[in-house]
């Protein structure tokens, strides 16, 4: 395969590691088959992650029992499009949060055109809700109308909304959160440890291991193509 190939609509089913080192990677999709690889990064949500790993040898089924029971929330976004006539509180801040004992469906609000300049249109708002948490799918069964409203709902309480959004858009993200239980560092990099270990070249990375904001998924992108580029060279 080409340096710097991407190759999308692709399922990786199995790695497995080599005798004389490296690994083959069997895909299905578009372009089924295997790849063969001096190294592997495998940058998968922790379910994922914890189906490859436990067909590998090497006794690794704690590891993938680990990844397996990782929890996870899932989220629903929602972009909404108000004509600032309707909304009777000042958008002044950057958002707000709703604590869970409040029982609402939007956990947080961003309100992205007060955050960014180029976001920003005389008369309109622009704001990012979210609905859902951990132990609490509800938001996710709802039909896009439901939850558009629902949410409508919520603001008119938080920002005096009297008037249905003029757009709305819906996002949903099942299983999109980990969610870290104490001493979760220390297991996560106990597993990276016990794969790497038993298969060098195979390094487990992601938001289900040291953190899930966007710069702790740059930094640890960044230290696993450090840790393969020997074996890769």
């Amino acid at each position: 395969m080409p340096s710097g190939t991407v190759r999308t609509g692709t399922t990786v089913t199995a790695v497995t590691a080599l005798a004389g080192g490296g690994f083959t990677i069997a895909v299905d999709g578009e372009d089924s088959g295997s790849i063969r690889a001096d190294a592997v990064i495998m940058a998968l949500p922790a379910h994922r992650a914890a189906t490859l790993v436990s067909a590998l040898p090497g006794g690794l089924d704690h590891v993938a029992d680990g990844l397996a029971t990782l929890q996870w929330a899932s989220v629903a976004m929602v972009a909404l499009g108000i004509d600032t006539d309707h909304l009777h509180h000042p958008l002044d801040a950057s958002g707000y949060l709703v604590p869970v004992a409040e029982r609402r469906t939007v956990t947080a609000a961003s309100f992205a055109s007060s955050k960014w300049a180029h976001l920003a249109r005389p008369g309109r708002a622009l704001l990012r809700v979210s609905a859902g948490h951990a132990g609490d799918d509800s938001a996710l069964a709802m039909t896009d109308a439901e939850l558009v409203a629902a949410i409508e709902a919520d603001l008119a309480d938080h920002l005096g909304l009297d008037a249905p959004a003029a757009t709305a858009r819906v996002t949903r993200w099942e299983r999109a959160l980990p969610q870290y239980r104490p001493g979760h560092l220390e297991r996560a990099r106990s597993w990276q440890h016990d794969v790497w270990s038993t298969h060098p070249g195979l390094w487990l990375t992601g938001a289900s291991f040291e953190g899930l904001g966007i710069p702790a998924c740059v930094r640890q992108a960044t230290a696993a193509a450090r840790r393969v580029a020997p074996i890769s060279a």
